[in-house]
């Protein structure tokens, strides 16, 4: 104001405004009143903004969606699922559930303060919301190929072992996008790693940076499950760059049988016919060669077998309680990414240089001269 009045009120310029009218900046009289209109409209602007500041305060301490742009996996309120179903009837969509507000410690149900409190058990951070269909009173899931169910899906794959890459690769196949900001504009491409981040996947509000407490909504997936996908992601030694994505399943991870390096993806020139063949080479002496495919093969048939054992343990999620591993190592879900994170996890392969020339058996692979180890 002061600089706008040094500007204009020598020259005698004419100011007229929407709301004060006009104003003559040229006396001392008509600069005193801009400068209390100033004041007074400053006064307005900082009261309104501490209004929606106690406004938004509130909220949180109820768990309530404080706006903005519709969170993907959820519908434009910001916390229904998008999309329930019931498992028993079928129904689809926002509409026709009830939702339902359930104590973790003492298991009452709808009975919760405004400010999420167990009323029966004086509890706080207690609070798991679900939703039943109002036909036939069951608890409904997430509809497959959903918004919710991809979000879902997506932390139990960073969970498996999956790459960012390929979890957003198979996401934008199926034709997902984020919510758009205007209806002018194209929908922005998946950010995989801020929709995993989120706090609200587990009901959790996030408030000034921080989680502040329970969300009056029902999460994507557990809390558990959510940290432990966090931590995942915010893991220092994690690479996060596009390039180093592996394309072969045992590249840096088979061990060398002579010097104890891992192994590398390379390619050698072929005996017959020109042109060259993929193959694993020792990293550091090149003391070990052998045919890639081949030695896949093996490593992955020794996995399946031991898979199909009834003493196996299996730690890796999505083969874990599979009637068919190999089927399930096989589907396009369970890519490149998480077959090297199962080898990881559950093997050691040590790879020993081989005979030189065919083996009596009429194959060139020596399947003696494979270590493989459970871990």
């Amino acid at each position: 104001m002061e600089e706008y009045i040094d500007v204009c009120g020598p020259s005698g310029n004419d100011t007229r405004t929407v709301k004060a009218g006009q104003l003559d900046l040229s006396t001392a009289t008509g600069r005193m009143i801009a400068r209390q209109r100033g004041v007074q409209a400053r006064y307005e602007v900082e009261r309104m903004i501490e209004r929606s500041k106690r406004a938004r305060d509130q909220k949180v301490e109820r768990g309530e969606y404080c706006g903005g742009p519709r969170p993907f996996g959820c519908e434009p309120d910001g916390s229904t699922p998008r999309t329930l179903l019931c498992p028993h009837c079928g129904l689809t969509g926002p509409d026709g559930f009830t939702e339902r507000r359930h104590c973790d410690d003492c298991k009452a149900v709808n009975q919760f303060t405004p400010r999420l409190s167990c009323k029966a058990y004086d509890a706080t951070d207690t609070l798991r919301v679900t939703y039943v269909c109002d036909d036939c009173a069951t608890e409904v899931t997430f509809l497959a190929g959903s918004e919710a169910d991809a979000v879902a899906r997506c932390i139990e794959g960073i969970l498996a072992g999956a790459a960012l890459g390929s979890i957003q690769a198979e996401l934008l196949k199926q034709g997902m996008r984020t919510s758009m900001s205007s209806t002018d504009r194209e929908p922005f491409t998946l950010n995989i790693w801020s929709i995993i981040l989120r706090p609200r996947n587990a009901a959790l509000v996030k408030h000034c940076g921080q989680i502040a407490g329970r969300a009056d909504w029902m999460g994507l997936t557990d809390e558990a499950t959510w940290r432990s996908a966090v931590a995942v992601l915010e893991d220092p030694s994690r690479r996060l760059l596009s390039t180093n994505a592996r394309k072969h399943l045992g590249s840096n991870l088979y061990l060398c049988g002579g010097c104890g390096a891992t192994l590398k993806a390379s390619s050698k020139p072929k005996r017959y016919g020109g042109g060259t063949r993929p193959v694993y080479r020792c990293r550091v002496k090149d003391c070990v060669t052998r045919d890639l495919p081949a030695l896949d093969n093996f490593v992955m048939l020794n996995l399946m077998d031991r898979l199909m054992k009834e003493d196996t343990r299996n730690p890796a999620a999505e083969l874990i309680g599979a009637e068919d591993p190999v089927a399930v190592w096989n589907s396009p879900q369970f890519d490149l990414s998480r077959k090297r994170s199962a080898v990881d996890y559950l093997l050691t392969v040590t790879v020993h240089p081989a005979r030189r020339g065919r083996l009596p058996s009429g194959s060139y692979f020596g399947s003696e001269t494979v270590q493989v180890a459970w871990k």
